[in-house]
């Protein structure tokens, strides 16, 4: 009876909706711990709709199918739809794994929408948990985009119960700083500039936290570029500045405490210094229109002009739809009876800024720093040149097969390594040569990976330590530093992902199924000639466990 009969689930806003094609004269039943929902069939439909009410309470739902013939006869039991079992969550680590996670969570937005309510609800719900449902109902919100949304007063009231939960202490402060983001977000969505003000500042307020939890330095770049156009909004040149200054301070501090080399928690902080490097090349680009705007008296208009797009899918879709613009023009009209007053601040303080610059330097002093940069430009030329002829000489000997050139090229590369220590100190790399110099290790590792494991995860476990050194410590400005800066960080990942899941694979990246494509992908992205993505390619899937 039951052998082609299948059941359909629909997460609405406010119920659930059980349906099945199903033949007269039979009954659709559908369990929820003590809860019996029945309906039979008309026209060869069944369909059952079941309150959310009558389910927050219930501490397992345990979902039930069945299927019976209406005079009483025996009752046969339907295979459960996939996402009726992915709803009934009865702990934290299937919280996270079904609604958190960003490989595997439920993609149905209204079942992790009714999956968050059902946890806030239930009492004695742990603080992350509750902090991460919140997130959870709060990105569906803004990503729905609409301000009628009926779960918006439910989450405010749920933050505010969470967020009274948890002290200003380092164990809290990742997840708080994470819901007030996303209040910073829905305030957006509702345009209200006031709240959305008071949740950058408030986030911003868990800054001193940064070196200990680097998961923060996303919320906190974006929370600073953010607030650097609401300050110039209301023609705050001195704060705009300051807070696009400190997007610099967050990157850096942010790669320093970060676990970009920890063979098991490492792999998903480099998309986020990727992501803060994004926002960091943008306040670049605004510190030098920024001055020119506060000198024509246009700073409103800069910040409304202001392109967020690269910045984050959330941010992007605010300021398409115009609710980010318009919190910026309730903060501009709001200060509009002391713009004058504010304009004339504005190049008093301008005027003091160039008075207080250093005097030009004696002619000899100029000599002798321009005889200082033409030495380090040599001497920056020289290692570039030398790193360069290296990565192709390692390059070459991969698409060939010469797996011998491998002793040669650790040698090698020991030596480019010594000699670029020596140059850090005085900061005399280039990007380019940063890069190349990242590129050389990573195809030196898949040189020596079949024959020489051991060495080349050596080799390939000090790339990432090495690249958390570099990243918090050469200054990046201009496009091209950005560009080759990026790139860094995608050789960077690909050494980690080389060393850690195929040279010594540690579980948690085996039972990661989305690493081979993400490699190839990145692999592509970073190193164009074809002939050495087969070969690299050959190489890891030799590897492969």
């Amino acid at each position: 009876m039951t052998g082609n009969i299948a059941a359909e689930v629909i997460f609405e806003r406010d119920r659930l909706l059980v349906s099945s094609v199903l033949p007269s004269g039979h009954v659709l039943e559908v369990g929820f711990a003590d809860w019996l929902y029945s309906a039979p069939s008309v026209d060869g439909h069944a369909s059952i709709p079941v309150a959310y009410a009558e389910l927050y309470g219930l501490a397992a739902l345990d979902p039930k199918l069945w299927v019976r013939s209406d005079d009483g006869g025996d009752r046969q039991e339907l295979s459960l739809p996939l996402l009726l079992r992915q709803v009934d969550i009865r702990t934290s680590a299937e919280f996270s794994e079904r609604v958190q996670s960003l490989r595997d969570r439920m993609t149905d937005s209204e079942a992790v929408r009714f999956a968050a309510r059902r946890l806030l609800m239930t009492p004695d719900s742990r603080f992350d948990d509750r902090a991460a449902a919140i997130c959870a109902i709060g990105y569906r919100i803004v990503e729905a985009r609409d301000t009628q949304d009926s779960d918006i007063d439910f989450l405010r009231s749920a933050a505010r119960e969470t967020l009274a939960m948890a002290p200003r202490t380092e164990r809290y402060a990742r997840w708080i700083t994470s819901v007030t983001m996303v209040l910073t977000y829905v305030a957006i969505l509702l345009r209200d500039a006031d709240e959305t003000e008071a949740q950058l500042i408030e986030t911003l307020s868990y800054r001193p936290f940064l070196p200990q939890l680097s998961l923060l330095h996303t919320n906190f770049s974006r929370c600073n570029l953010l607030l650097s156009l609401i300050r110039a909004a209301r023609h705050d040149t001195v704060g705009a500045y300051a807070a696009l200054d400190d997007i610099d301070q967050v990157f850096r501090i942010g790669v320093r405490s970060s676990w970009i080399d920890d063979n098991v928690r490492g792999r998903s902080q480099y998309s986020e210094i990727f992501a803060v490097m994004k926002v960091a090349q943008l306040a670049d680009d605004l510190k030098a229109g920024l001055a020119v705007a506060a000198e024509e008296g246009r700073m409103a208009e800069f910040a409304a002009s202001t392109a967020l797009t690269s910045i984050s899918p959330i941010v992007k879709s605010l300021q398409v739809d115009g609710h980010w613009t318009a919190v910026l023009a309730q903060i501009s009209a709001s200060k509009s009876a002391t713009s004058n007053r504010r304009k004339a601040e504005e190049a008093a303080a301008i005027s003091a800024a160039r008075q207080g610059l250093p005097a030009p330097a004696p002619e000899g002093d100029d000599l002798s720093r321009r005889i200082e940069t033409w030495l380090s430009n040599e001497i920056g030329h020289e290692f570039a040149d030398a790193v360069t002829a290296f990565r192709k000489d390692v390059a070459d000997a991969l698409c060939r097969d010469d797996m011998s050139f491998a002793q040669q090229a650790g040698v090698r590369l020991a030596g480019l390594f010594a000699h670029e220590a020596g140059l850090r100190q005085r900061l005399m790399v280039s990007w380019p040569t940063l890069r190349m110099l990242g590129d050389a290790r990573l195809l030196t590792g898949c040189l020596m990976a079949l024959d020489a494991p051991d060495a080349a995860y050596r080799s390939l476990r000090d790339q990432t330590a090495w690249c958390k050194h570099v990243l918090a410590t050469y200054p990046v400005s201009g496009s091209a530093d950005y560009d080759n800066a990026a790139l860094f960080v995608f050789t960077g990942q690909l050494s980690y992902l080389v060393a850690n899941r195929y040279l010594v694979p540690q579980q948690r990246h085996v039972a990661d199924r989305s690493i081979p494509q993400d490699f190839a992908k990145t692999f592509r992205r970073v190193f164009k000639d074809e002939q050495l993505q087969v070969k690299v390619t050959h190489i890891i899937e030799t590897l492969t466990p």
